[in-house]
């Protein structure tokens, strides 16, 4: 059985990681131009040729919904087994739970989705690069970059 403070930390450490996960945002790659004359991270650059950009018309947005659903019962669950052990209203920690547990899923689902799963059309550029790897890059707006265009690749960031 666990102490009340053990229970207190537990708690905290919860509270503590989704909201850590709720403030995570990942807006996707961005594509532009850099300055001429303005420092860069070369060293961490790899080069590449744009082999193609393709209009994508999105999925049936069914999907939106999961992070937020598996969020709503994994949050609803484990508070209504918190109140049950702690003899707490059940009802309450329940409902808070699963709405805690909503937003924090929807949080991470659209974190790692990106804007291909939005269910929102969008433009997919396929970059190849000179080792051999193939890269693709969503866009909410067209890239503007014709194929065959030579490109420089920094993490999810690609420039002319």
């Amino acid at each position: 059985m666990q102490t009340k403070s053990q229970r207190l930390i537990a708690g905290a450490t919860l509270i503590a990681a989704a909201l850590g996960l709720s403030a995570c945002t990942g807006y996707g790659p961005s594509y532009g131009t850099q300055a001429v004359g303005s420092t860069g991270s070369a060293a961490y650059s790899t080069y590449g040729t744009v082999t193609n950009v393709q209009y994508m018309a999105g999925g049936s947005g069914l999907g939106n919904y999961a992070g937020a659903a598996i969020g709503a019962v994994v949050g609803g669950v484990g508070a209504s087994q918190y109140a049950l052990r702690n003899d707490k209203d059940r009802r309450y920690s329940t409902a808070i739970g699963a709405v805690a547990g909503a937003l924090v899923g929807e949080a991470i689902q659209q974190n790692t989705s990106g804007v291909a799963r939005s269910g929102q059309p969008f433009y997919r550029m396929t970059v190849r690069l000179d080792s051999g790897e193939t890269r693709t890059f969503d866009y909410q707006q067209s890239p503007e970059v014709a194929i065959g265009t030579r490109v420089r690749v920094e993490g999810n960031q690609v420039y002319r």
